[in-house]
């Protein structure tokens, strides 16, 4: 899956509800209008529950992008990240 703008573009990470279904993206020309992009792009494998909620991405200083996201909820305190 590729996805190429002709302008800058705003991107925002998500989850669904049941968790366990991964890793979803939003995109925004504006900041104030914002659509889903109707894809899975990653599957949770880590943690006992299998759940990934709560991502973020955040592009560190040498250019890389990092994902982290909660692996569990209640008593799990597992940490995934890519």
């Amino acid at each position: 899956f590729s996805c190429r703008a002709s302008k800058s573009v705003y991107l925002f990470t998500s989850f669904h509800e049941p968790a366990n279904e991964g890793l979803r993206f939003l995109y925004s020309y504006d900041a104030y209008h914002w659509k889903a992009i109707d894809h899975i792009f990653i599957k949770p494998e880590v943690g006992d529950a299998r759940i990934m909620r709560d991502p973020s991405i955040v592009q560190g200083p040498n250019g890389t992008y990092y994902l982290v996201w909660t692996t569990g909820w209640k008593n799990d305190k597992g940490i995934g990240y890519a």
